[in-house]
């Protein structure tokens, strides 16, 4: 909570903790409302995911720096924050998010920075972000989040200018500045319709930019030092407004497409020099819409909607090195669905089913989230084949794809599949006995495809995925296990968590990897994760590590490389 007093600085580093914290709950809360607003720039109905997914994993940056280093500043945790962000990217959304977040993080985190934010600080940061956000994309569109950021710097420049003499250093003029941000990205929010023809023939607001003011709503609610409720505002604005925000998991109108839209979505992380990437946006321009480059320093994001993926791809190659790509097929799932013909009817024997859900259990309430941010259907607790199957049944899918994430639970998913069959749903398991083998594998779910030529990707792509695990052991010292059986006899064994992770990956990387993967355990402690990936990274400079919350009541950290 934010310390009493008018003359103290605002934000600390725990209070950005808070703030991110906040914010990630404010997005998982929001997240079908505005999954559900969005019809721009493709309407696939994922921005709340891509959003929740990025900050996600802004957040697991800045828990393990301020894990590692407790006695970082504000500065420090806004580093974190943006780099995550642009690391853990999703969609044309995510990567503008995390260009803001990079664009704060300049005015907010100087490299000598040991003190709090006061006002004048986070005016400049929202004025900066803004104009980071205009330069990322190759071609900026007023109605979108775009216009929403830039509205709430000037209301908050505004409300700098009008603070009475004397109060430069107070929180009430830091409050004032904020919740004058969030007001004005709001009016502007409202006013996306009118600027933006495909946002007013669908009667909502911009999806990004609604994801905006919940992320402003959360900072607010940390500054305030009470839970911030807008409501009251849009209720005023909606009068005089012939669009308002639709309620949380309302469908929305869909328009017709003005034009023919590209049918892939490519991202991939870059690393190329600053000066090599203004002639890459000009090629991949000539490939596409919806261009995002982002970052800066040796390290890009890059995010285009393009029919041509291939060779968006192949400009990255030859600007840099190119990891991390990910390439989707849009309305793949409505495809899929126009051409399966008539379907097994829900279980209530009315509504038809469509589409297909991939089912995964997790073992702990972060991976749970992550999981669930990914597009899977989360069962938690013990495999059970009648829960399983239920679950499947009530999503109303025709095809499903089953992930057990860990041994012992094949024979159950098994049942559950021959279950699902009976009802006339078609069902696949996917033999993934870590909860990084899960992950892997929905990294290369594709529903466009067949379901057995999906659950093949999908089966190869959790073969491909070492696993190993870190446990306690009785005797008070620490074993580690190579493979997805926790119960195997250890390879490592050491006094302490961070000893035994690492000649865990002294092992586990001897032959190296392109992607290391570490989920924190529920017990795991402080500063483990943050302390591996720094000795992965010294060990194989080439191999990106990520951290992702796990959770695991029993595992202090399960270990992924692909």
């Amino acid at each position: 909570m934010p310390q009493s007093g008018d003359e103290l600085p605002s934000l600390t580093a725990d209070m950005v903790r808070q703030w991110a914290a906040a914010g990630l709950r404010a997005l998982e809360r929001h997240r079908a409302e505005i999954n559900g607003l969005n019809v721009y720039p493709v309407p696939d109905a994922d921005t709340g995911t891509n959003l929740h997914l990025t900050f996600g994993a802004a957040v697991a940056e800045l828990d393990a720096c301020l894990d590692e280093r407790p006695g970082a500043g504000p500065g420090d945790a806004v580093r974190a924050l943006a780099r995550g962000a642009q690391l853990g990217a999703r969609g044309n959304s995510g990567a503008i998010i995390a260009q803001l977040l990079r664009g704060a993080a300049e005015v907010l985190a100087p490299a000598d920075d040991d003190a709090g934010f006061d006002a004048a600080r986070l005016g400049r940061a929202l004025r900066r972000a803004a104009d980071r956000g205009y330069e990322a994309v190759a071609a900026p569109v007023e109605g979108t989040v775009l216009s929403v950021v830039s509205a709430a710097a000037d209301a908050a420049e505004e409300a700098l200018r009008g603070a009475p003499a004397g109060s430069a250093s107070g929180r009430g003029r830091t409050i004032t500045t904020v919740l004058a941000a969030i007001e004005g990205a709001e009016r502007a929010l409202l006013r996306t319709p009118e600027q933006l023809d495909v946002l007013g023939r669908a009667g909502v607001v911009d999806a990004g930019g609604r994801g905006l003011t919940v992320l402003l709503g959360a900072l607010a609610e940390t500054v305030v030092g009470r839970a911030f409720d807008a409501r009251a505002f849009e209720a005023r604005a909606a009068l005089a407004s012939t669009t308002a925000v639709p309620a949380a998991g309302c469908e929305t109108p869909r328009p017709a497409p003005d034009a023919p839209s590209p049918g892939y979505e490519v991202v991939y992380l870059l690393d190329a020099a600053d000066a090599a990437v203004a002639a890459l946006r000009v090629r991949l321009a000539a490939l596409g819409d919806s261009l995002v480059v982002v970052g800066g320093d040796g390290l890009w994001t890059v995010h285009l909607h393009t029919d041509e993926p291939g060779a968006a791809v192949e400009a990255g190659v030859e600007t840099g090195r190119p990891h991390r790509i990910r390439i989707e097929h849009f309305g793949a799932t409505a495809a899929a669905a126009g051409e399966a013909g008539t379907v097994p009817a829900h279980a209530d024997g009315h509504r038809p089913r469509e589409g297909r859900t991939v089912l995964a259990l997790a073992d702990g309430p972060g991976l749970a989230d992550v999981l669930s941010g990914a597009g899977a259907t989360v069962l938690t607790g013990e495999a059970d084949a009648r829960r399983a199957t239920r679950t499947v049944l009530d999503s109303g899918a025709a095809e499903a794809v089953l992930l057990p994430g860990g041994p012992g639970r094949w024979e159950a998913f098994l049942a559950a599949a021959a279950e699902l069959e009976e009802a006339g749903v078609h069902a696949r398991v996917v033999p993934s006995e870590s909860p990084v083998q899960s992950l892997a594998a929905l990294a290369v779910h594709e529903p466009a495809r067949a379901l057995d030529e999906d659950a093949a990707a999908m089966s190869e792509a959790a073969a491909a995925t070492g696993c190993a695990a870190l446990l306690p052991a009785g005797d008070g010292t620490v074993r580690g296990v190579l493979g997805p059986d926790t119960a195997a006899e250890p390879v490592v064994t050491a006094p302490d968590a961070e000893t035994a992770g690492c000649l865990l990956l002294d092992r586990l990387l001897s032959d190296g990897g392109e992607l290391l993967t570490l989920l924190p355990g529920a017990d795991a402690p402080l500063g483990l994760a943050a302390a591996l990936r720094r000795h992965a990274e010294e060990l194989r400079p080439d191999t990106e590590t990520v951290i992702l919350p796990g959770g695991h009541p029993a595992t202090l950290l399960t270990i992924g490389l692909e």
